[in-house]
């Protein structure tokens, strides 16, 4: 199984990066947190921002947002990313995903299969020449630092809420290209009574996790008949 995790801001809480691991998603946390201290020279966007947070004595929030199978990981961690674009995340995400994960050995297939999606893509044949614009005025300011930790915890809010903003403004536009995009990468759950009846319904296991206040994980488990409960409760995919 791999999972597909978000790294969020501890201050706005926007998602800032989607990743996956097939390890543990405490080890890969805590990879994160250390790996730019073991890069010599230029430190990528997201190291440099984990950097910056760790001058300021803050981490990233790391959460779990889907399970899915060793064959599948790479369509999921690409729709995510696109997912959270659309809405206007500024990303730190260097590429559309598929790159490969911690502890998981990619088939010569899979190989093939994620180069060609790249290489097909308007953000590979753009990644010379597209800038944001919030790096296209930072630049005409003569400033080059990337990211935002580097920037006061009131700039951040101010960024923050400008982005929530953003974000309510392309849901009430266009609402229906959003629920497509999600309906792509989410499966509805159903949650199940004892004689194995519908109970409930979910437009994911993570809305589902949310309303028992479990991990999204096990719903997500059950829901592949890995596990045959979790909490005492039952799932299954609609």
């Amino acid at each position: 199984m791999v999972f597909i995790y978000v790294l969020k801001d501890p201050i706005t809480l926007e998602v800032k990066y989607v990743g996956k691991t097939a390890t543990s998603i405490q080890k890969r946390y805590s990879q994160h947190k250390h790996n730019w201290k073991r890069k010599v020279g230029r430190l990528n966007r997201l190291n440099s921002w984990i950097k910056n947070l760790d001058k300021s004595n803050m981490l990233p929030i790391i959460e779990v947002i889907d399970e899915v199978d060793n064959d599948s990981w790479i369509e999921a961690e690409m729709g995510y990313i696109r997912l959270f674009k659309a809405i206007g995340c500024n990303l730190k995400n260097h590429t559309m995903g598929g790159e490969g994960t911690c502890g998981y050995k990619m088939s010569k297939s899979s190989i093939v299969k994620r180069n060609n999606t790249l290489k097909t893509s308007d953000a590979w044949a753009k990644k010379n020449i597209e800038h944001s614009n919030i790096m296209k005025e930072k630049h005409a300011e003569g400033s080059i630092n990337f990211g935002y930790g580097h920037l006061s915890i009131e700039k951040r809010i101010e960024i923050g809420n400008r982005h929530s903003k953003k974000m309510k403004e392309n849901f009430s536009k266009n609402p229906e290209c959003l629920n497509r995009m999600i309906s792509k990468i989410k499966k509805p759950v159903l949650s199940l009574k004892e004689d194995g009846s519908e109970d409930k319904f979910f437009e994911s296991a993570t809305a589902a996790a949310r309303f028992y206040n479990i991990a999204n994980t096990h719903v997500t488990r059950v829901c592949k008949n890995k596990s045959k409960s979790t909490h005492g409760l039952y799932f299954k995919y609609a």
